[in-house]
């Protein structure tokens, strides 16, 4: 029994199926995943990004004209809305402010999450261009790529955004370089910012600080070497100019503890189950043998070695009396 057991168990484990490595062809569209926060930091989701090679393209080889043209050491232009496209991601845009549900200040944060989340790269590319929207979708960007991308989102919902540009504020390698960040119009007071809450005033409305760049940031944070600068100031307008790309980007939302949990095959499952009535067979065997009472000899039998001098019945040889008939015996 128990080597037909093992025999079978040996069996059930040969049909699970071991671990398979999947190889994908490589596609033309670029899909990425971007983890994000809403609710305050509460609640965690991720972001599916497909973005067709086809857009990235357009986009790419589209004119990357200068940002900021310097007229002279107090006087500068600023054209950061150039770069605005709010058609090609006010599909993502929805899908993450879907998911907030506290108000516009939620929105506002969930949204700055997701682009702090994109990632900050720096690269030859992004260092010599700002990027559009779908650029740095697909491959992450610095300071004004990251605004540039969160001003698109968040005008792409209706808000109104503000271009924040530092000029020589961060120390790179031992050069100055400038920073850009935004600062967004909402209709209420931000009451979830980590210290403080940093705004500027343009045109008779307050907007509220967003840094882009790194993780954590929430609207009316602003990093403390940039506190007390006074820095230039850009409405963000999505240009009339822009022609869309055939094709735009598209997202889907998931929740982050349904995006990590595996998935198991039915093949696996049976093999489980075979495995598990074997051992349950085994270890009810091993139970019974344990628990079943000792096997006692059965009685000897009576030996008879004489009979009664009176009946002649047979007696044990031991008997002083005959079982037969009564008669005293002797020895």
């Amino acid at each position: 029994m128990r080597g037909a057991a093992f025999l079978v168990l040996f069996l059930a484990i040969g049909l699970l199926p071991s671990p398979q490595f999947t190889s994908y062809a490589a596609s033309d569209d670029i899909v990425r995943t971007v983890t994000f926060e809403t609710a305050f930091g509460t609640s965690t989701y991720v972001e599916t990004i497909t973005i067709p090679r086809q857009t990235l393209s357009y986009w790419r080889s589209a004119s990357h004209p200068p940002t900021v043209i310097e007229y002279s050491a107090e006087n500068y232009a600023m054209n950061f809305s150039f770069y605005l496209d709010f058609v090609s991601v006010s599909s993502i845009a929805i899908s993450v402010a879907s998911v907030a549900q506290l108000g516009e200040e939620d929105v506002a944060d969930t949204i700055l999450s997701l682009v702090q989340n994109v990632g900050y790269v720096l690269s030859d590319y992004s260092f010599q261009h700002t990027l559009y929207p779908v650029e740095t979708l697909a491959h992450g960007g610095v300071c004004d790529d990251l605004s540039v991308l969160y001003a698109s989102m968040m005008t792409a919902l209706g808000f109104r955004v503000i271009f924040l540009w530092y000029p020589e504020q961060w120390d790179l390698g031992g050069s100055k370089i400038s920073h850009v960040s935004v600062a967004v119009h909402l209709t209420s007071r931000p009451e979830h910012s980590a210290g403080g809450i940093w705004y500027f005033t343009h045109e008779g409305l307050d907007y509220y600080t967003a840094e882009t760049t790194g993780q954590g940031w929430r609207l009316g944070d602003l990093p403390e070497s940039l506190r007390g600068q006074k820095p230039y100031v850009e409405e963000a307008k999505p240009p009339s100019t822009h022609s869309t790309a055939t094709e735009i980007i598209t997202s889907t939302t998931t929740r982050y503890d349904y995006e990590v949990m595996e998935t198991v095959s039915i093949t696996t499952l049976f093999g489980y189950l075979i495995v598990a009535i074997v051992v349950a067979a085994l270890g009810y065997e091993v139970g019974r043998r344990k628990t079943r009472p000792p096997i006692t000899p059965p009685p000897r039998e009576t030996v008879y070695t004489k009979y009664c001098r009176d009946c002649g019945a047979r007696i044990p040889h031991s008997a002083n009396y005959c079982i037969a008939c009564g008669a005293k015996q002797t020895v």
